[in-house]
């Protein structure tokens, strides 16, 4: 037996079985709130986006990077050769720097420091902010005196050159530290001893503990000879950084082998993650 149902608005009968039905129906193709769907769509776009980032991160901004890096090389390889004293063409090489500005409107740098006129040459009149990032960059490294090969490893190195032109290079130390921190690590360590009677002859007593900078010579039997000893402070100190950036060369070669192997992993990592969303 079925019971009849009066629809209050349309009249319309329904029997009770009829009336569960269509709840059962409605339940079953409810669709979810608009405010969700709204929500889920923007969080996959994000995730898609920052999929994206990270691709062009290790790709393209990274490539980019390393392209500047080694045109800031270049300027750095052109300040070296327009700063050799021993050059005998010298002259005429700052004349052809001289001369560029001028063909180019630039004769207004022609009496700025030699940094700021290899940085206006090569990159013109781009955005001055930028300009000034590569010029204290270009100056740090010639304060630094890096060899020219090493300069963008350098850079990358030292958080890059925005963070070397706010003068907050990443791990950055001045030749002092650097020559502190080397001196700790050699300062107990003894790989030979030597002594002559030309030597106890020339350094007394008064100068028991303290350090020496000295050339030397290798042998064909293994051997070194002595060719000078230097009492100076000076002499120590740049050999004791000379060392520090021997060992962070190193160090660093090692680092990078093992960085760009994880970059290439990352990237076909992202890659496939990008496909797949």
């Amino acid at each position: 037996m079925s019971t009849l149902l009066i629809n209050g608005l349309t009249g319309e009968t329904k029997t009770a079985n009829q009336e569960n039905s269509v709840q059962t129906e409605n339940t079953s193709t409810q669709k979810k709130p608009e405010s969700m769907i709204e929500a889920i769509g923007v969080m996959k776009r994000i995730e898609q986006i920052a999929v994206e980032v990270s691709v062009w991160e290790m790709g393209a901004f990274a490539e980019a990077n390393a392209i500047l890096y080694t045109l800031i090389q270049k300027a750095y390889a052109l300040h070296k050769e327009l700063t050799d004293t021993k050059d005998v063409n010298l002259k005429y090489k700052k004349q052809g720097l001289n001369d560029y500005l001028a063909l180019h409107g630039l004769s207004a740098y022609k009496d700025k420091p030699l940094t700021t006129k290899i940085i206006r040459a090569l990159f013109g009149n781009r955005d001055r902010r930028r300009l000034s990032t590569y010029n204290v960059t270009l100056k740090f490294l010639v304060q630094n005196d890096f060899a020219v090969e090493d300069v963008p490893a350098k850079i990358a190195e030292f958080g890059g050159v925005q963070a070397i032109s706010l003068g907050k290079p990443e791990g950055y130390l001045n030749a002092k530290k650097r020559a502190e921190l080397a001196n700790e690590e050699v300062r107990d360590t003894g790989l030979a001893s030597f002594t002559s009677s030309s030597l106890k002859k020339k350094y007394n007593a008064d100068k028991i503990g303290e350090q020496f900078a000295a050339v030397l010579t290798y042998e064909s039997d293994g051997s070194f000879s002595v060719n000078c000893i230097v009492p100076s402070s000076t002499a120590v100190n740049a050999t004791l950084t000379a060392f520090y950036n021997s060992v962070k060369k190193e160090n660093s070669e090692e680092k990078k082998v093992a960085v760009e192997t994880k970059k290439k992993e990352n990237i076909t990592e992202a890659v496939k993650n990008a496909i797949a969303a």
